[in-house]
Parts: C-alpha cells; structure tokens; sequence
C-alpha cells in the first residue's frame, strides 16, 4: 500500500508531497472559512455536499465538489491567494488529525463514524483508488487498518486528537450515524452551527441533495478525489451503517475494540465518556 509516515508520526498516500503537508499545519484561516475535518470514510463527501447547499454554493456540473472545495492535502495553500472578496466563505476538507488544524480560526465540523463500518468502507475505497496502489484482501486490509498503516493512521488515535482539538468554540462534532438516524434534525443542526437562515423549502432542498442515491448519480458530486483502478468501485459506494457484518469476523471486531481502547486509555476521562457516547 502505497502510504508514507510524516516525521510527525502523520500516514498520507505517498503521492502526496511533505512540504505540502508541512505547510497547512498552522493553517489560520479566515473566521467565516468552514473546515470539514475526518478520518478517511467517515462521509466526508457527503456532509460536503451539505455545508455547500446550505452556503449556496452547491457543487454543479461546472464546478465538481472536488472543485467547490479546498482539500488540503491535495492543494496548496498558495492556490488560496485568489480575489476572493473578504466575506466570501471557503470550504476545505482534511483527513489530517488535529495538531494539523488546531489553530484554525473559522467553523470546524468534526465528522466521526462507527470504526467498523469505517474499516469495511476503507478496504473498498483502498481497492479502488490507483494512488493507493492496495491488491490485498480483506484480512490484509484489517491487519492495517487496526495497526495504523493506512491513510489518517489508527482510527483510536486519530479521532482521539480530533475530539481533544473539538473542545474548542466554534466547533461541531457529529456522527455519520446521526444523519442516519434523524437527517432533519441533523440538517437543522449544521444550520444553526454555520448561522444561515433556510425556511422549509431550503430544508426539503438540503435533504433532497443529501438523498445518497441522488448524491451517487451525480457525477459532479460522486467524484472520485483521485484516479480510480480499471475496475474501482464509485467513490460513493453505500451510504448505510451495519455494513462491517459482511466482512468483519468477531474475532477482528474484538481485536478493533482492544486497539482503540488502548488509544483511549491515555485519554482525559472526560473524553473517554464523549467518545464512548459516539459509538453507541
């Protein structure tokens, strides 16, 4: 697989360049900038989708999402120096952990989803993607994924350092399950969270292109970020929970559960409880 250790101790894909990385830590920012900040498949794409509808700057056939928005490991921060006006609000994305992004000064939503159906959706995301350079199976995958040799890292670790960098104003964290289980309260909650006003006609809007099936056929939101293998799977694969069923035996759900609470053991009690909530 073709990842590459920062000296920071960061895994990115090899392609990626180390002044590149280097330079976004410590990323200011403007204060109405929104950051959208990850683990690897955890949904980033769609809650892009999201926070752009809501800002009116919905991805469309002329300008792709992964246009419409600033992914900081792929672009460079002197790209950013355009005529922008002063008040213009600028999307960004990063898989990056939170020492990357801590001194950011606009909105920051911190998405997290269950580590099992992360683990699945990243074996088929590595299988798909060219830069990636992953053949392997599944056990393969796993033996990676639970020991950090992927892209982002050990899940445990990852989101632990996010959640500790969240504790700060101006931050959401929420969950790819929460959409699942309450998209309008969800959509209402990243409204409030970014102060843009919608009545029902924007919120039946916002839900409608939220809508995985709708999101999956359209090619200017369904982009792959980076090119795909001959025979890869489509950027947006499956937008359910549950899914880690298909492939992951008890024995490696149990390994996963050791690896993170060994993570979390280090962790202030208090986040331990926060981070417990969100895998319930």
């Amino acid at each position: 697989m073709n990842i590459r250790k920062h000296p920071d101790g960061t895994r990115v894909a090899s392609v990626i360049p180390a002044d590149r990385i280097r330079r976004w830590r410590g990323f200011e920012g403007r204060e109405r900038d929104v950051l959208v900040a990850t683990y690897p498949k955890a949904g980033s794409s769609w809650l892009l989708t999201l926070v752009t509808e809501l800002l009116g700057q919905a991805p469309s056939p002329s300008i792709p999402l992964d246009q419409a928005v600033c992914w900081w490991e792929r672009d460079c921060i002197s790209e950013l120096e355009s005529p922008l006006e002063d008040n213009a609000v600028r999307v960004f994305k990063t898989h990056l952990p939170g020492r990357y992004w801590s001194k950011f000064r606009g909105r920051i939503i911190v998405l997290i989803r269950d580590p099992r159906d992360t683990a699945v959706s990243y074996f088929h995301h590595a299988l798909s993607k060219r830069c990636l350079g992953f053949r392997g199976t599944w056990n393969e995958f796993f033996n990676r994924f639970v020991n950090g040799e992927v892209e982002g890292g050990a899940w445990g670790h990852h989101v632990a350092e996010s959640l500790r960098f969240a504790q700060r104003s101006r931050t959401l964290v929420a969950s790819f399950e929460d959409f699942l289980c309450d998209a309008a309260d969800f959509i209402d909650r990243v409204a409030t969270f970014l102060q843009v006003g919608y009545d029902q006609e924007g919120r039946s809007s916002a839900r409608a292109r939220t809508d995985f099936g709708w999101m999956a056929s359209k090619s200017w939101i369904n982009v792959p970020w980076c090119p795909l293998t001959r025979d890869g799977s489509p950027h947006l694969r499956r937008g359910d929970a549950g899914q880690w069923h298909e492939l992951m035996s008890a024995s490696q759900e149990s390994e996963l559960a050791l690896a993170i609470a060994t993570a979390w053991a280090t962790s202030p009690s208090q986040l331990r409880v926060a981070l417990n909530k969100r895998l319930r």
